[in-house]
């Protein structure tokens, strides 16, 4: 028969658990909002630039035309100053609500653990290995299908819809260059030759032919090289020499090669699946200083292109290689450590068509929304993953 304390903690820990999911429904609203006004805002300045731009071209006047070039030149300064200002204000209230809720988590955990000791069957402490647990009726209420194993938190994820990304239109500054890794598929030329038309600086390194085999017809205008043997010291050296001879990396998209599989079902790329992937990984330590770096003159980017599934893994097909997802992993570990950096790893369907790939991973180059890291486009459209 429950006493009257419990039924007062009852109701105490029913309280402190309604207040924490009121704060995150509202949190989520505000995060809402800020993207919205954001895109209104970007959209508002890009069609005063434009008059502007317009007005400037209208005018025969060299004395004119400097002010008016000048006034151009520091409306765009400003423009960025103020959406990394404003990215680092919402940033800064994210952590601060990622530390509200590990310390209303605890306090929860506290409660409920007070509540269940029985006077009657008090014995001395036992020494535990201290680990973070939520208490689990705050995590039931968060995510239902959680789970606490260890002292970590599990649950399952599903697909989530996504709209259309919205468009912050911007280019890498003239000096820096895009180092783009080639899949050997004509995906890559396209992709080139698209970026290069928005006067982009494209390099396009390649794997080994018995990584990834290739025969593409590239630009005349976009530099090849074939990307060095897997130690530290050669991708320290291959930095060294795209900035030397071309510039400083202000932008790196990687093309993970699709994955073949035979009628047996062994994959025929597994082991240059593992090479790949081990390579982008260690490639990540020696573009973390100029991609950092080139943040602070504009935007900068570290973009992953898979093939699973286009449902980042969670889709009907089974045919694709698992290995590739590692690369989801390390996008999203290089946004929490990346800050200035704009991290995306897209998923893309085995059925999209060059050309499809190419406008998609354009249209994500430009999204503004900073929050989202891994995207999938395929039979359900621009998804993204949520907990249950």
């Amino acid at each position: 028969m429950a006493t009257v304390d419990d039924l007062r903690f009852g109701a105490h820990f029913a309280q402190n658990l309604t207040h924490l999911q009121t704060q995150q429904r509202e949190m989520t609203r505000i995060h809402e909002q800020y993207l919205q006004q954001q895109g209104a805002f970007s959209r508002l300045f890009a069609q005063l630039l434009s008059q502007q731009q317009g007005l400037l071209l209208s005018q025969e006047s060299s004395a004119f035309a400097a002010t008016a070039l000048q006034n151009l030149r520091l409306n765009l300064a400003l423009l960025n100053q103020n959406q990394a200002e404003t990215l680092h204000s919402h940033e800064h209230s994210l952590r601060n609500q990622v530390e509200y809720n590990h310390s209303m988590a605890q306090v929860l955990q506290q409660q409920q653990t007070s509540a269940v000791i029985q006077p009657e069957t008090l014995a001395p402490p036992v020494a535990q290995k201290e680990v973070y647990a939520p208490a689990t009726a705050f995590v039931k209420a968060i995510v239902p299908s959680s789970r606490i194993e260890n002292g970590v938190w599990l649950a399952e994820s599903r697909l989530k819809s996504l709209p259309r990304p919205d468009f912050l239109e911007w280019n890498l500054a003239p000096t820096q260059i895009c180092l783009l890794l080639s899949d050997g598929t004509s995906l890559t030329a396209k992709l080139a030759e698209a970026l290069s038309a928005r006067n982009w600086r494209v390099v396009v390194g390649h794997f080994p032919q018995t990584i990834i085999p290739a025969d593409l017809s590239l630009p005349p205008t976009v530099p090849q090289i074939t990307l060095p043997d897997l130690t530290e010291n050669n991708l320290s050296q291959l930095i060294q020499t795209l900035t030397a001879s071309f510039g400083p990396i202000g932008a790196f998209i990687h093309l993970n090669p699709m994955a073949q599989t035979a009628s047996n079902g062994h994959n025929f790329l597994f082991e240059a699946e593992k090479f790949i992937l081990r390579y982008v990984f260690l490639l990540a330590k020696y573009l973390k200083q100029p991609l950092n770096q080139a943040a602070l003159q504009g935007r900068s980017c570290f973009l992953t292109v898979t093939r699973l599934d286009g449902a980042l893994g969670l889709g009907a097909e089974t045919s694709f290689g698992a290995i590739g997802g590692g690369l989801l992993g390390l996008t999203k570990a290089l946004r929490l450590e990346w800050d200035a950096v704009f991290c995306r790893a897209l998923d893309l369907s085995s059925q999209f068509s060059a050309d499809q790939a190419v406008a998609t991973i354009l249209a994500e180059l430009h999204d503004p929304n900073r929050l989202l890291v891994e995207v999938g486009y395929g039979a359900q459209g621009r998804v993204t993953l949520e907990a249950l």
